[in-house]
Protein backbone atom coordinates (compact mmCIF):
# COMPACT_ATOMS: atom_id res chain seq x y z
CA UNK A 1 0.00 0.00 0.00
CA UNK A 2 1.08 3.72 -0.52
CA UNK A 3 0.61 6.45 1.43
CA UNK A 4 1.43 10.16 1.41
CA UNK A 5 3.55 12.35 3.55
CA UNK A 6 3.74 16.17 4.21
CA UNK A 7 6.20 18.53 6.31
CA UNK A 8 4.46 21.58 5.18
CA UNK A 9 1.08 21.00 6.50
CA UNK A 10 -0.56 19.75 3.84
CA UNK A 11 0.06 21.94 0.41
CA UNK A 12 2.29 19.65 -0.36
CA UNK A 13 2.45 15.53 -0.79
CA UNK A 14 5.17 12.89 -1.11
CA UNK A 15 3.83 9.36 -2.20
CA UNK A 16 6.04 6.53 -0.26
CA UNK A 17 5.85 2.70 -0.09
CA UNK A 18 4.73 1.11 2.82
CA UNK A 19 6.33 -1.80 2.81
CA UNK A 20 3.46 -3.84 2.54
CA UNK A 21 1.26 -4.36 -0.98
CA UNK A 22 -2.65 -4.89 1.24
CA UNK A 23 -4.36 -2.36 0.44
CA UNK A 24 -4.54 0.19 3.68
CA UNK A 25 -7.44 1.29 5.50
CA UNK A 26 -7.28 3.50 8.54
CA UNK A 27 -4.66 5.38 10.34
CA UNK A 28 -4.33 6.81 13.67
CA UNK A 29 -1.67 9.33 15.37
CA UNK A 30 -1.28 9.46 18.63
CA UNK A 31 1.16 12.36 17.72
CA UNK A 32 3.58 14.22 15.13
CA UNK A 33 5.99 11.03 15.50
CA UNK A 34 3.90 7.83 17.01
CA UNK A 35 1.13 6.30 14.01
CA UNK A 36 -0.51 3.22 13.47
CA UNK A 37 -2.02 1.37 10.35
CA UNK A 38 -4.09 -1.03 9.75
CA UNK A 39 -5.70 -3.12 6.25
CA UNK A 40 -6.11 -6.09 4.18
CA UNK A 41 -5.37 -9.39 5.29
CA UNK A 42 -4.27 -8.66 8.85
CA UNK A 43 -1.94 -5.61 8.21
CA UNK A 44 -0.71 -3.86 10.92
CA UNK A 45 2.22 -0.99 10.74
CA UNK A 46 3.82 1.30 13.16
CA UNK A 47 6.14 3.84 12.62
CA UNK A 48 7.64 6.81 15.38
CA UNK A 49 9.45 8.99 13.01
CA UNK A 50 5.95 10.33 11.85
CA UNK A 51 5.39 8.07 8.84
CA UNK A 52 8.90 7.98 7.04
CA UNK A 53 9.50 4.80 7.92
CA UNK A 54 6.89 1.68 8.51
CA UNK A 55 7.13 -1.15 10.56
CA UNK A 56 5.22 -4.64 10.55
CA UNK A 57 3.47 -5.48 13.54
CA UNK A 58 2.23 -9.45 13.72
CA UNK A 59 -2.31 -8.96 14.18
CA UNK A 60 -2.34 -13.08 13.93
CA UNK A 61 -5.46 -12.92 11.66
CA UNK A 62 -5.53 -12.87 8.10
CA UNK A 63 -8.94 -10.69 8.13
CA UNK A 64 -8.95 -7.74 6.55
CA UNK A 65 -8.69 -4.75 9.50
CA UNK A 66 -10.51 -1.85 8.91
CA UNK A 67 -10.37 0.71 11.86
CA UNK A 68 -8.12 1.73 14.70
CA UNK A 69 -8.54 3.72 17.87
CA UNK A 70 -6.28 4.96 20.98
CA UNK A 71 -8.29 6.24 23.53
CA UNK A 72 -5.10 6.66 25.59
CA UNK A 73 -1.38 6.75 24.30
CA UNK A 74 -0.99 2.65 26.40
CA UNK A 75 -4.52 1.43 25.55
CA UNK A 76 -5.80 0.44 21.34
CA UNK A 77 -7.94 -1.36 19.56
CA UNK A 78 -8.59 -2.65 16.14
CA UNK A 79 -11.63 -3.84 14.44
CA UNK A 80 -11.97 -5.57 11.11
CA UNK A 81 -13.98 -8.22 8.71
CA UNK A 82 -15.46 -11.21 10.85
CA UNK A 83 -15.92 -9.55 13.83
CA UNK A 84 -12.78 -9.39 14.56
CA UNK A 85 -11.59 -6.79 17.17
CA UNK A 86 -8.25 -6.47 18.88
CA UNK A 87 -6.88 -4.96 22.22
CA UNK A 88 -3.20 -3.70 21.95
CA UNK A 89 -1.88 -2.84 25.78
CA UNK A 90 1.60 -0.84 25.97
CA UNK A 91 3.78 -1.58 29.17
Amino acid sequence: GTSLHTEDGGRTWEKQYSGVKNSLKAVYFLNENVGWVVGGEGTILATRDGGRRWAKRFSGTKYNLNAIHFPDPKHGWIVGDNGIILRFVSK
